[in-house]
């Protein structure tokens, strides 16, 4: 309809407005425009976005339209886990961007949303029409902690777009907590004493306290195993890799790292170098270490020459032959896994071979 008298167009029944780079759909069908095209804002409207990929539904959004390409306003998104479970969040802020984009963002105070069952969080988030998931930025929280009394859960920084079916949370040197200290995980050695001490995404009990076994990278959640990982994504993927790696059984307890470990100290002239495992028992306070050293040292030439002559001399010797699985891991930490491998190959066919 139009009216001559007011200069007014009244359309009804309008399934969907492309603006930009989106469909808007009007909760009556109606839609009013004045003068130089201005609109009537929208209440309860549905937005998808982009009109390509459509990976983004808005509704009960309020906006107005002020071009054909640029609206703004406000909405309510539901973010969906790897259960299927949807949980309702409100974008306070619905714009285009200078690049004709559908762009949004909000701030979740709900402390009961979780990016899925493992992972609870609170903090802002971002929504780009071309990108699949959102982005947050704020803190996330352990769930799965079960009967780990040993260990206390706190909120954590970090900021990166999440898969909702398969949640990859970034953790670096630098992560912090809601006090703003930095956390770590692995098991820790405080520095005057034999103590060790489990952490996992905590605050050390002292900053100089060591970390004998560590990691970085993602931490994720391996629904299977009852696991929280911690790894470089490949190391992740296939743990027969090199690299450190951390796991926390949620069902045993059982804290677990292996790849390079720090047994701390300063020797001076010798340098050692160690690879391994080590795990923590949260039940009984208890740890366990598998490792391999290299060391380093100053010796006399003429003593090295006597003891290998000898070696050579002594017959009936065994040919070294380790079939563990931390003696191939910790060959792989210490000279790559091309290299480990050949060099295992070699001494399974021939037991003269020497490490």
């Amino acid at each position: 309809e139009y009216s001559t008298k007011d200069h007014i167009i009244r359309a009804h029944e309008v399934v969907s407005i492309k603006v930009a780079d989106a469909s808007i759909t009007p909760d009556s069908g109606n839609v009013t425009i004045h003068k130089k095209a201005v609109m009537d804002p929208f209440n309860n409207a549905r937005i998808v976005a982009n009109n390509v990929t459509k990976y983004h539904n808005i509704y009960n959004a309020n906006l107005t339209i002020t071009s054909r390409k640029n609206y703004n306003g406000s909405g309510d998104y539901d973010y969906v886990d790897i259960t299927k479970s949807k949980q309702r969040i409100h974008l306070d802020k619905i714009s285009i961007d200078t690049t004709g984009q559908t762009i949004g963002s909000g701030t979740i105070t709900d402390t009961a949303f979780s990016l899925g069952p493992p992972f609870a969080y609170k903090g802002d988030f971002k929504l780009a029409a071309s990108l699949e998931n959102l982005t947050f930025n704020g803190y996330a929280k352990l769930k799965f902690l079960g009967n780990c009394n040993a260990l206390t859960t706190s909120y954590f920084k970090f900021k990166s777009s999440i898969n909702p079916l398969s949640i990859a949370i970034p953790i670096d040197k630098e992560t912090i907590n809601e006090e703003g200290v930095k956390i770590t995980s692995g098991i820790v050695h405080t520095k005057d004493s034999t103590l060790v001490y489990p952490a996992f995404l905590t605050p050390k009990e002292r900053s100089s306290d060591n970390e004998i076994v560590t990691a970085r990278g993602y931490l994720v959640y391996d629904y299977a195993s009852k696991e929280y990982r911690i790894g470089l994504m490949d190391k992740l993927q296939n743990n027969a890799l090199p690299g450190n790696f951390l796991s926390l059984n949620t069902k045993t307890c059982i804290l677990y790292g292996e790849g390079q470990v720090n047994m701390g100290g300063d020797f001076g002239q010798l340098n050692m170098k160690t690879v391994g495992n080590a795990t923590y028992n949260l039940n009984n306070q208890t740890m366990n270490m598998n490792v391999l050293m290299l060391l380093d040292f100053f010796f006399n030439e003429d003593a090295l020459k006597q003891i290998s002559d000898q070696i050579a001399a002594t017959t009936g010797l065994q040919a070294i032959k380790d079939t563990r699985k931390e003696f191939e891991q910790g060959l792989t930490e210490l000279i790559g896994k091309d290299k480990s491998g050949k060099l295992i190959s070699d001494m399974s066919l021939d037991r003269k071979s020497v490490v």
